[in-house]
């Protein structure tokens, strides 16, 4: 199943749609909008196809799209974050409050997070900083 984050400006939280063969199978509504219109587009406009998704995103100027890396586990994190240093029971018990929306941001900017520290020349934080500080939310 291939699972995509929905973010907007025009409300807080994150809507969770998954999708197995292009066909709608599973979504968390986890948000909160003082537009009253947006929960009427939500459930009007329902995204039954991952085609539909797409075209939220094409028709949006406040939404943003991404895809859920399909591991979401803290050995995921621990192996790609690959800086086995400080406090690893502390860094899983920070992973394990996370949203799947803020566990699927973290490992997608790993990458360019190392990149940016070796650029800097500096040293990447512990796990559990990086984690705890939401360094991921962070643009390099």
């Amino acid at each position: 199943m291939k699972k995509y984050i929905v973010t907007s400006t025009q409300f807080m939280g994150e809507l969770v749609f998954g999708y197995q063969h292009n066909q709608l199978v599973y979504m968390d509504l986890d948000a909160i909008s003082e537009v009253p219109s947006f929960l009427a587009y939500v459930y009007n406009k329902l995204p039954v196809s991952s085609e539909a998704l797409n075209g939220w995103l094409a028709s949006s100027k406040t939404m943003k799209i991404r895809e859920v890396p399909t591991d979401l586990s803290f050995k995921n994190f621990w192996n790609t974050y690959d800086y086995k240093v400080g406090n690893k029971p502390k860094s899983e018990k920070l992973w394990n409050a996370m949203t799947d929306a803020s566990k699927a941001l973290a490992i997608s900017k790993i990458k360019v997070y190392r990149e940016a520290k070796k650029n800097e020349g500096t040293a990447m934080l512990y796990p559990e900083r990086f984690l705890a500080y939401k360094t991921y939310e962070n643009e390099f």
